[in-house]
């Protein structure tokens, strides 16, 4: 896979540290699903449907499980947080009939803002 395929989005920012998450691989799914829609400037039906994917998962995760989406978001850098925050406005569209779900990735995405990890990415492979 090359530079610009789907895998290769965000994942200098999988760190050993965030791959071992408290959070579930689903999670972690949610997150680079949401990072991969803000990356994709060049295919905007691929950035929606890695929005949707991301918000997708997120809504099964927390009306299903009682999951947390904090929990997988805690060691990811402040650099993929940051890509993160900017899909907020899309969230709050994608996830209006999900006030739960949409709860999640405010409060997620607040609170990591405000506490920023310092950690170098990995290089993609």
């Amino acid at each position: 896979m090359g530079a610009g395929s789907a895998s290769a989005f965000g994942c200098q920012f999988f760190t050993p540290q965030f791959t071992n998450l408290r959070g579930n691989c689903i999670s972690i799914a949610v997150w680079h699903k949401l990072y991969s829609s803000a990356a994709r400037k060049g295919f905007p039906e691929k950035a929606q449907k890695d929005l949707l994917q991301a918000a997708t998962l997120a809504a099964v995760l927390v009306e299903q499980d009682d999951a947390v989406l904090a929990d997988a978001l805690s060691d990811a850098p402040a650099a993929m947080v940051a890509v993160a925050r900017t899909r907020l406005p899309a969230l709050r569209k994608t996830l209006a009939s999900h006030p739960q779900t949409l709860a999640q990735f405010e409060t997620a995405l607040q609170t990591q803002a405000a506490a920023p990890i310092d950690r170098a990415p990995r290089p993609c492979p």
